[in-house]
């Protein structure tokens, strides 16, 4: 019944939509939303509907990886779709916030990722480096 309900929603919200895709479902559904249709998705699995009914490209990645999903098309289309079905576009990461997606560079933002990255203690770079907080290495030999 779940899956019924599931099922139901992602077939309105696409619907919805005038994407140029059609979607063959594991029970042998077919939903064709243009006329035009250059890109096929075969859902093969129940298990995707969630990841359809409110996807992102880490879930359609995941669905593909796991083989719930197949992509019929060029993969330039099928690039733009995702971005579509997800929405993406202009999309931005707000600082300590946890929405996900492409990010505008800014001096900001580079400042934030590189202190993120390498505003670390000591005892960090202690793991791996001498106690001069330099690479070792052996001392050379003369010839």
């Amino acid at each position: 019944m779940l899956q019924n309900l599931l099922f139901n929603r992602v077939e309105q919200r696409l619907q919805q939509e005038s994407w140029p895709v059609n979607f063959e479902f594991w029970n042998g559904k077919l939903l064709e939303l243009s006329d035009s249709s250059r890109i096929t998705i075969r859902v093969r699995s129940p298990k995707a509907l969630a990841s359809l009914a409110k996807p992102t490209l880490g879930k359609l990645a995941q669905n593909y990886i796991e083989q719930h999903i197949d992509l019929v098309g060029d993969i330039r289309e099928i690039i733009k779709l995702g971005d579509a079905l997800c929405n993406t576009s202009g999309r931005i990461v707000q600082k300590g916030g946890l929405r996900l997606g492409w990010r505008r560079h800014t001096r900001s933002t580079s400042r934030d990722a590189i202190s993120f990255h390498y505003d670390v203690s000591n005892d960090f770079y202690k793991l791996w480096l001498d106690s001069n907080l330099r690479i070792f290495s052996p001392p050379r030999r003369q010839p």
